[in-house]
């Protein structure tokens, strides 16, 4: 599996953007990627999981 980090608001396989906050899984995740404001992403469409510097615009 690929790790992502985007400064978009699409999914990077289908360029939908039709996506939805994945849950943090790990250490990692949940004390590093926060403090640096990177997200976990899952796009609606596809299921790539992935992650972005922004907040999805919904």
């Amino acid at each position: 599996m690929a790790a992502y980090i985007l400064h978009t608001d699409s999914c990077p396989q289908c360029q939908s953007m039709n996506l939805s906050l994945s849950r943090l899984r790990g250490w990692w995740e949940r004390w590093v990627l926060a403090r640096l404001k990177i997200l976990p992403l899952r796009c609606m469409e596809c299921k790539t999981r992935f992650y972005s510097s922004r907040r999805p615009l919904y």
